[in-house]
């Protein structure tokens, strides 16, 4: 048999009338309908848009509503069109439903698409000098981006890099300031002062764990590629999310510390249900953050080294040292 004919077929984007049928769910606020399409779409052979990678991850990321939060049903005052324009708002916010839906559909391509491919969608550092250029930021020309989800996902696009997307507050309820909200209890009050001073808890959001560990598992993933190839096992997506520092000789890796140490930092206690008693956190939770950053510490601890002997590259063969 011919050798060109065994070689894996080239990953492609997506073509436009399948992304099109995920848009129009999007356009019209039905996530879980386009979820379920890009799902079915799903194959080696096609990767998905950035755009749709976004929204997904914006999707994910997206806050459910607050248990003592009003909806536009709840209210009586106000003009009956404020009121229709506020129902309509809602229609297109993500449920929390959608939301584990979206997750789930990340974790899947990542047994159908290349790292490379699904990192497209993420926000990363180009270097024009002693830096790693990642081919993977190029933008396709055909993204759609002017729906409401569209649109609120491209702060993700415009964020430094992964790791600024999976702070408290990146993501935010669209109707926090249309839809009133019931005053919070004095126990919930004490629980927001508690977590106030716990700036470290600020690094991950509450609700970012889920995209936290899609992330790592993609850095896996993309080390797993790395050294099926020949090379060393190491992740240039992992790379392309570590600025260089201002020496210009080394990379700045405290930003992937600080989620490092978000992850292996306790939780403090909480109150429950409002009787005062404080209440551990659940040891399951405890455990599933931990190994997310023992997980991401692995990565981190083999750049370290790979930064390290580039440094010491760079600084043996520089025009100082050689005169």
């Amino acid at each position: 048999m011919d050798s060109a004919a065994k070689e894996t077929p080239k990953e492609v984007l997506m073509p436009l009338g399948q992304r099109a049928l995920v848009d129009t769910c999007f356009e019209e606020g039905h996530y879980e309908s386009g979820i379920a399409v890009l799902d079915k779409l799903r194959s080696p052979k096609y990767y998905p848009s950035p755009s749709h990678v976004r929204q997904l991850i914006y999707i994910a990321l997206y806050p459910p509503p607050l248990e003592n939060a009003q909806t536009p049903d709840d209210l009586t005052s106000g003009s009956p069109k404020k009121l229709n324009i506020q129902r309509q708002k809602t229609h297109l916010l993500p449920t929390p439903e959608s939301s584990v839906n979206a997750l789930s559909l990340l974790c899947a391509l990542l047994h159908t698409n290349s790292p490379a491919a699904l990192a497209k969608g993420l926000p990363s550092y180009v270097t024009s000098k002693g830096g790693v250029r990642f081919s993977g930021v190029r933008e396709e020309q055909d993204d759609r981006e002017d729906a409401f989800i569209g649109k609120q996902s491209a702060d993700i696009r415009q964020a430094k890099d992964c790791w600024a997307i999976l702070a408290d507050g990146f993501v935010k309820r669209s109707d926090s300031e249309d839809v009133a909200e019931q005053p919070p209890t004095e126990d919930e009050m004490d629980v927001d002062e508690e977590e106030d001073e716990n700036t470290a808890r600020r690094v991950v959001g509450k609700h970012a764990w889920g995209v936290l560990e899609w992330l790592v598992g993609l850095f896996e993933l993309d080390e797993k590629v790395a050294e099926s190839k020949g090379m060393p096992r190491r992740s240039d997506i992992l790379l392309s999310q570590i600025p260089l520092a201002r020496a210009g000789l080394q990379w700045d890796i405290q930003s992937a510390l600080n989620v490092v140490f978000d992850a292996l930092t306790p939780l403090p206690l909480a109150r429950h249900d409002g009787n005062g008693i404080p209440s551990a956190t659940p040891p399951i939770l405890e455990q599933y953050r931990t190994g997310l950053g023992t997980r991401l510490m692995a990565l981190v601890r083999t750049y370290s080294l790979f930064l390290i002997s580039t440094f010491m590259a760079q600084v043996y063969y520089s025009p100082t040292t050689q005169s």
